[in-house]
Parts: C-alpha cells; sequence; structure tokens
C-alpha cells in the first residue's frame, strides 16, 4: 500500500507500509544532480559531501556520534540527475533522525575552513577516480555518448572547477536548489502513516516555499562520437561502449531493455560472460548495464582484457551483434531470463531501501508508480516477439566506442575501422 502527500511548502513525502518491519528506511531526494552544475562541474557532489559537515549545531563528529547512539545507517549519492540523503533507523527513533537529517541538509553553513578540508578529501576522490581506468571509462563514454551536453560531464567534476569554488558558490547553488518545492521524502516501515507524516511536517514545514521561478538548466544538443581512445598506461586495455536510446518511461520498454540487459551482460549465465570468460578465457570481467535518464537512456556494454586480443574481441563482438540481428534470441532464451528477472525483482522488493529508491526517484520525477505485482504482471506477458524487435532497435541506434589503455597508432586505426562495422554488423 502506498500512500502520497503534498505539503503546503511543495515537498512530497511519499509511504508504503510493510508490515513485517521493525526499522524504518527512507530517503530525502532533492531535484539536483550533476547536470545542474553548470559553470561549476562537481559542485553537486561537493555540497553532498559538505552536508556531513553540518552546522553550528551539528558538528561532523556529533552527526557521527547521533547516528551511532541511533544504531542507524546514513549516507547519501549523487547522481546525475538527484541526490539523495538516505537512511534506516529502529521504528522508536526515526523521528530523531529525521530531525537531524532535515537541520543539516537544509542548514549548511559551508565553514571555510571546512569547505577547504573537504576539497582536498574530493580532489584526492577525482584522483584515485582517474587512477582506476575500470571506472574512468564510464565518464569517458559518456562523454564520447552525450558531450557537449551536461549529461556527458562526470558527477565528481573537474580538478580545476572543484579547486576554485568558494563557500559562497556553494551556499547559491544550494539555496537555489534545495527547496521543499524540488524535493521528495520517500518512507518505508511498519509503521503508521500518520505517525510518519507528523514527524516529516514538524521538521520540514518551517522551511517555506521559494517564491523564485527555479532556472532549469537548458540541454545541448548531444553529439555522440563513434570512437575515441585516451592513451594511459595501463595492464589492462578497457572497453565500453553504449547505444543511446530515447527516454524510456513506459514500464514495457523498461522490462525489455531489462532482459535483453539480462541476456547480454548483467548475470552469470549471459551470453557475453559466457561466450568471451567461460568459453574462450579471453576478459575477467565483461558486462552491460542500463541508464536511464529524463532526456534519454543507453544500453552499455564494459570489457576489460590484454590489449593484443583486441581485434578478436571486437570480431567477436560483431558476430554476436550480427547473429542478434538476423536470428534474434531465442524462445527458450526469453523464458529463462525473464523467469530470472521475475526472480531479482521479488528480491529487490523485499529489501526496504531498494523500494525506498525506486518510490522517491519515481515521485521526484513524477513518473508513474508501479507496485510489484504489476511490474511481475508485465515481466510475463511480454512476448518473444516483442523482446527480438526491440532488440533489433536497439542494435540501429547510434553507437559510441571508446579504450581507454595502451595502443599503437595501428590499433588505434583498426579499432576505428570495428567501431564502424559494429554499427553496420
Amino acid at each position: 500500500m502506498t500512500k502520497t502527500v503534498q505539503l503546503s511548502n511543495g515537498m512530497k513525502v511519499i509511504f508504503e507500509h510493510k508490515a513485517s518491519m521493525r526499522s524504518v528506511a527512507f530517503g530525502l531526494w532533492a531535484r539536483v544532480g550533476s547536470v545542474y552544475d553548470g559553470a561549476y562541474p562537481g559542485i553537486a557532489h561537493f555540497i553532498e559531501h559538505m552536508i556531513f559537515k553540518g552546522n553550528d549545531n551539528w558538528s561532523a563528529k556529533r552527526i557521527a556520534s547521533h547516528v551511532d547512539l541511533l544504531g542507524a545507517q546514513l549516507n547519501a549519492f549523487t547522481e546525475k540527475e538527484s541526490t539523495c540523503y538516505y537512511g534506516r533507523v529502529i521504528e522508536e527513533e526515526f523521528a530523531s533522525l529525521l530531525a537531524m537529517v532535515a537541520e543539516i541538509v537544509m542548514e549548511p553553513d559551508f565553514c571555510r575552513e571546512e569547505v577547504e578540508k573537504e576539497r582536498q578529501v574530493i580532489l584526492e576522490e577525482i584522483k584515485m577516480d582517474l587512477d582506476t581506468p575500470d571506472e574512468r571509462i564510464h565518464d569517458l563514454l559518456d562523454d564520447a555518448m552525450f558531450a557537449p551536453c551536461a549529461y556527458g560531464e562526470g558527477i565528481l567534476g573537474r580538478v580545476s572547477a572543484v579547486s576554485a569554488m568558494e563557500p559562497e558558490t556553494l551556499q547559491n547553488h544550494h539555496a537555489t536548489y534545495y527547496r521543499p518545492d524540488q524535493m521528495v521524502l520517500s518512507i518505508v516501515g511498519g509503521g503508521d502513516f500518520a505517525s510518519y507524516l507528523a514527524a516529516v511536517e514538524s521538521v520540514f514545514l518551517k522551511y517555506e516555499k521559494s517564491k523564485k521561478e527555479l532556472k532549469v538548466p537548458k540541454m545541448q544538443k548531444m553529439v555522440p562520437k563513434t570512437f575515441v581512445h585516451t592513451d594511459k598506461e595501463t595492464e589492462q586495455l578497457h572497453l565500453a561502449m553504449g547505444f543511446q536510446l530515447e527516454p524510456m518511461m513506459a514500464l514495457e520498454d523498461r522490462i525489455l531493455l531489462s532482459i535483453v540487459n539480462a541476456y547480454l551482460g548483467s548475470s552469470m549465465s549471459s551470453r557475453l560472460f559466457h561466450e568471451f570468460r567461460e568459453e574462450r578465457g579471453w576478459v575477467y570481467a565483461i558486462y552491460s548495464y542500463t541508464q536511464l535518464f529524463r532526456h534519454h537512456s543507453a544500453f552499455n556494454i564494459y570489457a576489460g582484457f590484454q590489449a593484443d586480443r583486441m581485434e578478436a574481441v571486437l570480431g567477436l563482438l560483431e558476430t554476436i551483434f550480427r547473429d542478434l540481428k538476423t536470428s534474434g534470441i531465442s524462445e527458450e532464451s526469453v523464458h529463462t531470463f525473464k523467469r530470472y528477472l521475475k526472480g531479482t525483482l521479488a528480491i529487490s522488493d523485499e529489501s526496504p531501501t531498494s523500494r525506498m529508491n525506486y518510490l522517491g526517484r519515481a515521485t521526484l520525477f513524477e513518473e508513474s508508480i508501479y507496485t510489484s505485482d504489476e511490474i511481475l504482471a508485465g515481466v510475463e506477458a511480454t512476448t518473444t516477439q516483442a523482446v527480438n524487435d526491440f532488440l533489433k532497435r536497439l542494435l540501429n541506434r547510434p553507437l559510441s566506442l571508446v579504450t581507454l589503455g595502451p595502443l599503437r597508432q595501428k590499433q588505434v586505426a583498426a579499432i576505428q575501422e570495428h567501431a564502424s562495422h559494429l554499427i553496420q554488423a
């Protein structure tokens, strides 16, 4: 059972009851992520860090001590389109933890001394990301697919931008986007909704609805690149490719994408894992993943392997894509991965945090919310023909391919040729 209420200041509260729970999972969502960074790449992520530095009433040490005192969990993450502060705590301490979260999220200090200290932490985080090629490759793929649009920018930002941000810059960005009418609180718990709502109203209603018109950043047109290589001395060559898709809001399309993703690379019995690792031993890691954004979507593949296997790996990818375009996925495989998807959905549904994430994100972006039974019914109703029609449309979408590692110029030229073949496969 799901209930949604909008407070007088514009904040939305969505609640789902799970009778067996003795704890409460909640997430405070703000409609601001890295695509809102503008001239300050990394500012949304910087603010997320600074929230946990607190204010005059809540120091970083006191925040940590209070969370431990309640036996709670508290964390946060920044995405391209949103930022979420989430926690889990026993029922009777929910109001106490929520009161602290509300105050530190809505009233951060951005003290210059703390900003300078956290700046160094974030710069180290960026450097660590640059030194981790199997992480860095995904930012390079986003840049190839989405630049010069803001979706092509990494969430952590750039060293030059993070180094230059002043406390006032952070404060102004926070004041612009951390406003009740741009926020959602999602709650999953076993208690009474009225008591949760009373706790929410007692700490959030003091923050008034902003009278300023919110300026939504304009998105530049994406200009996808077919192939980009970044030369770096690494032990492996890292490869990522992505098919750019239209926005996927319909449940049927998301189910079809999930089945294709499971079949190709998100499961241990996936075709890519079987053919590249189990059959040939060419890779340690190979997988596929999806990106679902408000303005577009993407289906991506990653692999890491020895550079001298580059032509063989790309050749096998071409063969697989060509086979999928002509023969599709068998009915037996569709049946298998429908069962796989139903199982993972059931497991996810039993996770309060997973359900809280789904409800919060969907409410924040005004998407339709489906019950678990509706989603499972949608999976069951999916046909092999629908999966293969969707797959062929996907494989005909614009493709971007990026590599990171040590390559000779002759090898780079060979990859460029393979990239064009993959598009035509």
